[in-house]
């Protein structure tokens, strides 16, 4: 928008601007400079679990000095060992979720962007929320270096010049500069990328400048608008909330299919799911866990037809997106 702006306002009074250098190649004008921002390539679905305890071996996680402290927020290596242990250490029969909970730190156990929020709930438990995802793909990595390749020879036919001046900035997240490190690699083209190259701008390229209560306003505002009868009609000529009501419709329809199927492999002895190559650590388990948890999201769990959590469109996309690219031939078996 800033360079919009600056060429319509030098456009506006006829005027031309000045090159600090004279013109290049016999006479004709040359490209100078050239600025883009990039999207981060294919990443991982980010996703959490919930589990309310009141086992006392879980209970003991709890720091020292927690007092009633809030959340209590961990991100080492270490400690996901140590919940695994202790969660093992309980008879399946007593915490049926805890099991799920296994499943999860053992295929994410050594991913970075794994943490787990432990919490203390008045009258309830102990809340313990383990948060996952984000994680770079191959199809990123793909992804990457195809759009370095493609952009270099495009800048190499109008300018060779500019890739003697280069300056790649990334944000603080591990997804964005594995981009940004394999985009550097190909676009360069350099074996290793030099630490003074990649400068990290979180005010320039994190989402601080976000405002929460303004999101959290338009989402309770959607919630709102889409859930109730509104006199508005649709190109169609149904009313919006007919039109919600065919995709709840539509949606329960497509879990239970998942969940007809997921049982009938089960109760089979059918082990062909552990055959598909699964990306990122997934498993059947955690495949069925992901899309349960956004169809309870989308849904309310069996019952009702108003749409729950609109915000979460934006998952059940991202989801079936990653899956479509991923697991194809698994998301057709089982739906």
């Amino acid at each position: 928008r800033i360079f919009r702006d600056t060429f319509l306002r030098v456009a506006r009074r006829g005027l031309t601007p000045q090159l600090r250098s004279p013109p290049q190649q016999d006479g004709q004008w040359a490209l100078k400079g050239y600025l883009s921002v990039f999207r981060h390539g294919d990443r991982t679905p980010k996703q959490k679990f919930k589990l309310i305890t009141n086992h006392q071996a879980l209970l003991a996680l709890l720091p020292a000095d927690y007092a009633g402290k809030g959340e209590v927020v961990f991100r080492s290596l270490d400690f996901r060992r140590r919940l695994l242990s202790t969660c093992q250490s309980i008879p399946g029969e007593d915490e049926p979720q805890v099991q799920r909970l296994i499943e999860i730190l053992t295929k994410k156990m050594r991913m970075t962007g794994t943490k787990v929020v432990l919490r203390l709930l008045a009258g309830k438990g102990l809340l313990i929320v383990v948060k996952w995802g984000g994680e770079f793909t191959h199809a990123g990595r793909h992804q990457s270096k195809a759009v370095a390749e493609g952009l270099r020879q495009e800048l190499s036919l109008m300018n060779k010049r500019l890739m003697e001046d280069v300056l790649l900035y990334t944000s603080e997240e591990g997804r964005v500069q594995a981009t940004a490190e394999v985009f550097a690699k190909a676009f360069l083209p350099l074996a290793e990328v030099p630490f003074s190259l990649l400068q990290t701008k979180r005010e320039w390229l994190d989402d601080i400048s976000i405002p929460k209560d303004q999101m959290d306003e338009i989402r309770d505002t959607l919630k709102l608008e889409l859930g109730r009868h509104l006199s508005v009609t649709l190109e169609q000529g149904e009313d919006p909330a007919d039109w919600m009501a065919e995709l709840m419709r539509i949606l329960r329809y497509h879990r239970d299919i998942m969940r007809a199927n997921l049982m009938e492999a089960e109760e089979g002895g059918v082990s062909e799911a552990r055959t598909f190559r699964w990306c990122g650590s997934e498993s059947p388990a955690l495949f069925h866990e992901r899309w349960e948890t956004l169809f309870e999201a989308l849904l309310g769990g069996d019952g009702g037809g108003v749409l729950v959590s609109p915000s979460r469109i934006p998952e059940f996309y991202d989801a079936l997106k990653y899956d479509a690219i991923h697991h194809r031939d698994y998301l057709i078996r089982i739906l």
